[in-house]
């Protein structure tokens, strides 16, 4: 009789994904909030005038979202600590529901702040580039000056941004996006889709595609590059 090899199942990667996902979060909400917390300027338009982050309500408003992002990040990584350890969660479902909701309600409040701060930058910077005179004299010193204080803004938003598309990337709102339907024959990889055929795009797949994203099970907000710029 063959003798059967018996493999020990192993273990997941998620405990251990989840866990470096909340610290890199963490970490990337320290870097953003010091580098908006500290870009401050002083420019010369006759006298000195000093312009810092709480000048602008945007900012405000985004530094705030980060500080409760914070807070609750703080409070999920030993949670995920345990998960790691024990392979299973802490609590009963009814918390894992609330976390996940939970996680949706920050990035939502995370995008909303990134997309604000982008926002209101591009205009900052838009009306410091037709700024020629300021009180009489040129302006050139402002112009350069609100140039620096932008790109550390853009900088400030850009690793928020790509620490929020990553996680959406790994734990998308739901597996698939709103039905579609066909309005026409055609055909998709080889396989013919009649008109009237009823779609769903399966973005949970996608989005772990390796040909895609490489390491697609990893979490690497490095993926998406942005650090600042316009783009």
């Amino acid at each position: 009789m063959s003798q059967v090899k018996y493999e020990e199942p192993k273990a997941s990667k998620l405990p251990v994904i989840k866990l470096g996902a909340r610290v890199v979060a963490l970490a990337s909400l320290v870097v953003s909030m010091v580098i908006l917390k500290t870009n401050k300027i002083t420019y010369k338009a006759g006298e000195k005038f000093p312009f810092a982050y709480k000048d602008v309500p945007t900012y405000q408003y985004v530094f705030f979202s980060m500080v409760v992002l914070f807070a609750y990040t703080v409070i999920q990584i030993p949670f995920e600590v345990y998960y790691v350890l024990r392979a299973k969660r802490l609590v009963n479902f009814v918390f894992i529901v609330c976390n996940f909701y939970g996680d949706q309600v920050c990035l939502l409040i995370l995008a909303t702040g990134v997309g604000a701060v982008f926002g209101a930058t591009v205009e900052i910077k838009r009306d410091s580039r037709g700024m020629d005179k300021m009180n009489g004299v040129d302006a050139g010193d402002y112009r350069s000056e609100m140039g620096k204080f932008c790109d550390m803004a853009y900088m400030s938003a850009g690793i928020l941004l790509n620490v929020a598309d990553e996680t959406l990337r790994l734990n998308p709102p739901a597996p698939f996006l709103l039905p579609h339907e066909s309005l026409q024959d055609s055909t998709v990889c080889g396989i013919d889709v009649p008109r009237g055929t009823m779609l769903l795009v399966n973005s949970w797949a996608i989005h772990r595609d390796p040909e895609l994203w490489g390491d697609s099970s990893e979490f690497k907000p490095g993926k998406f590059g942005r650090v600042g710029g316009e783009g």
